[in-house]
């Protein structure tokens, strides 16, 4: 994980989901996230009212189809809380008239569940400003440019330079911890 993500806020999520291997899976996927979530699983009405009495959650995250539970209620729920409460709905069920409807009554994205790195890149969008997935500055990580990878570090300035020499870099593509 990112040290800088160490820093940002524990999303609440609220995953309504009745297989048990499918909510196992989001928790392996999210892992991926590089942002401390709690996750509050819900496969029931009853589940449901518990986790609102609990408090809002900062998403939430459906099923389109849970047996014995009707999934509309969390997504009106999410959708008429002041302000709205992000929703996505991540299905195994890529039914193109499912997925008009969920866009189209307000929900954020329909993602199939064999796409789980659209799901994080999501979540990142709503929840990530680009500044809080930097290292602090004067902290060493791996940076890789494009024709090259060394030690570097970001001045407190913002400006990326390699960690020994102190050469302002190119542009980093990406970074790593040591």
């Amino acid at each position: 994980m990112n040290s800088a993500a160490h820093n940002l806020k524990t999303i609440r999520l609220f995953h309504v989901e009745d297989e048990p291997l499918d909510a196992d899976l989001l928790k392996v996927h999210l892992r991926g996230l590089e942002i401390p979530v709690s996750i509050v699983e819900i496969a029931s009405d009853i589940d449901f009212r518990k986790a609102i009495r609990a408090g809002p959650p900062d998403l939430v995250l459906s099923d389109s189809n849970v047996r014995g539970f009707d999934t509309e209620n969390v997504f009106h729920y999410a959708r008429n809380t002041s302000p709205p409460i992000p929703y996505i709905m991540f299905s195994g069920h890529p039914d193109p008239l499912l997925r008009e409807k969920a866009l189209a009554s307000g929900a954020y994205a329909f993602i199939d569940k064999g796409r789980p790195g659209e799901l994080i890149a999501a979540i990142r969008r709503l929840f990530v400003t680009k500044s809080e997935l930097l290292p602090p500055p004067e902290h060493p990580v791996l940076a890789q440019c494009k024709e090259f990878r060394c030690l570097a570090c970001r001045t407190a300035a913002g400006r990326w330079v390699d960690y020994i020499h102190r050469r302002e870099l190119p542009e980093v593509l990406s970074w790593a911890e040591v």
